[in-house]
């Protein structure tokens, strides 16, 4: 082990320790605006792995969207079942999501069951967005820390929640992405495939 990987773990530690001491008295630091300026700064320098769906979920105010809308990813699921069309679009692109990862290695496992079912389930939430095929990059790796729920709920957040709204930036950003899927679902799709 080299003096450098040395220093590194140590940083590393003591920036999971700073998350654990905010985190674990988050009321106090969560709810000044004081606090919410060295958290821009601290996030910037990264969220460490044993923390970051923790942190992602206080920081997104998860518990209060889960108090607002109990079940709302369940509803959402079962709405979105109802378009074949999405469904199928959404099963080929998860079974090409992140392939070397071991969560999302073989076919259909339970977390590539539990994201296919948030990108119908989101698609159902909201369908001015609908579906793009690389939402399923971001989701699976929100997956990686988060339980399912807590999943759709920050992907909802990030994309359409008044503190970040990136729905119109996500449009932008996101590589061949000119439009929601239903918007694009002709030219998306063969005639054989159309519903």
């Amino acid at each position: 082990v080299s003096a450098l990987e040395v220093k590194q773990r140590w940083q590393e530690i003591k920036c999971t320790d700073k998350w654990l001491k905010m985190l674990g008295d988050w009321t106090k630091y969560g709810s000044s605006k004081k606090s919410l300026a060295v958290y821009k700064g601290i996030v910037y320098k990264g969220i460490p792995l044993v923390v970051r769906g923790w942190a992602w979920s206080l920081l997104l105010d998860i518990d209060k969207a889960k108090a607002e809308n109990p079940g709302e990813d369940k509803v959402m699921k079962e709405k979105g079942k109802r378009s074949s069309r999405i469904t199928y679009h959404i099963k080929v692109d998860v079974s090409r999501t992140l392939q070397n990862h071991v969560m999302f290695k073989k076919k259909f496992l339970k977390t590539q069951q539990e994201l296919c079912d948030i990108l119908v389930a989101y698609s159902a939430y909201n369908p001015e967005v609908g579906y793009h095929r690389h939402l399923s990059h971001v989701t699976a790796t929100l997956l990686l820390y988060l339980l399912e729920e807590d999943a759709f709920l920050v992907l909802a957040q990030l994309l359409a929640g008044e503190r970040h709204f990136l729905q119109y930036s996500t449009v932008g950003i996101l590589p061949g992405s000119g439009g929601s899927y239903h918007a694009r679902s002709r030219c998306c799709t063969s005639s054989s495939q159309r519903s």
